[in-house]
């Protein structure tokens, strides 16, 4: 199984994520846009793991000392390659979320999880394979999102039906 940790969002703060998502789409030729159900801020990605493993993620979750949080979303941005780009809808390192974050790396290593080593830059996936019309500016988010943080979620990716699905297998 595919599992990722991630932060989820609720109905009406996925709305706001798609009225950014929509000035991408108004500027771009072509693109892969990340369905609304499927917004997520990725906290530690774990890749293939044996069904077994599951519990090990939980058991580094619970490990890791937890309080709620605001994140505040507020630029658009994207990491180019070639023509195409991958565009995201940023948040400030809030100093809670960057601890949260190191502390269940350090517990998932501890389990044996190998991690992608690279620093953590807190984002949400709007779109992916971007071309943006030449002949428009790039798009600017009008006001920053600031969102309440309860809870982080391990989470399994699987393709139903053609469609890519995150499921919720634990939350913490």
């Amino acid at each position: 199984m595919r599992l990722f940790v991630a932060i989820e969002f609720p109905h009406q703060v996925q709305e706001e994520f798609l009225q950014a998502q929509t000035l991408l789409r108004n500027t771009a030729s072509t693109g892969n846009f990340t369905r609304p159900e499927n917004f997520h801020l990725t906290i530690a990605f774990l890749g293939e793991v044996p069904p077994n493993r599951e519990a090990a993620a939980r058991k580094a979750m619970k490990e890791i000392p937890w309080a709620p949080f605001q994140l505040v979303f507020d630029r658009l941005g994207s990491f180019q390659r070639g023509g195409e780009g991958l565009w995201w809808i940023g948040a400030e390192k809030e100093p809670a979320l960057m601890e949260a974050q190191s502390a269940l790396c350090h517990c998932l290593q501890k389990e044996g999880f190998r991690l992608e080593d690279r620093a953590f830059f807190p984002h949400l996936t709007l779109a992916r394979r971007v071309i943006l019309n030449p002949k428009m500016d790039p798009p600017k988010l009008s006001q920053p999102i600031p969102v309440q943080v309860e809870h982080i979620s391990l989470m399994e990716s699987r393709r139903e039906q053609g469609k890519l699905t995150y499921i919720r297998r634990f939350l913490r």
